[in-house]
């Protein structure tokens, strides 16, 4: 019968738990690094300044700009720039409210332009 001793057993268990160890965190970076993906889409931050225009119009008139929101505390400082360092562009015409991001090329009216509008 072979003899294993305790000092290498416990190498081997120090192995094993530093590689799930390893494991765990590459997962964990990789599923946080897509929940900061969603959360920085410009398309995500669109909706969120839909919603708090929507907010601030219930009291006051007008329209507002990304800063006035964030000053107002009806939009968390995350979602006042795009994920490209432009502010969205808000327009609220009779009928619906428009949110634009600038894209990366950070250019008005150009293709890479990510708009989202919903209907009054």
């Amino acid at each position: 019968m072979a003899h294993v001793s305790l000092k290498r057993i416990s190498f081997a268990l120090g192995l094993v738990l530093a590689l799930l160890l390893a494991v765990g965190v590459f997962v964990h970076w990789r599923s946080q690094a897509a929940v900061n993906q969603l959360l920085q889409s410009p398309e995500t931050g669109a909706r969120i300044i839909i919603a708090a225009v929507q907010a601030w119009q219930l009291e006051k008139q007008g329209c507002p700009t990304a800063q006035e929101l964030e000053e107002a505390k009806l939009l968390d400082p995350f979602y006042v720039t795009d994920g490209w360092g432009s502010r969205y562009l808000i327009e609220c015409a009779e009928e619906q409210l428009k949110v634009r991001s600038l894209g990366p090329d950070r250019q008005l009216n150009t293709s890479d332009d990510v708009i989202v509008s919903k209907r009054k």
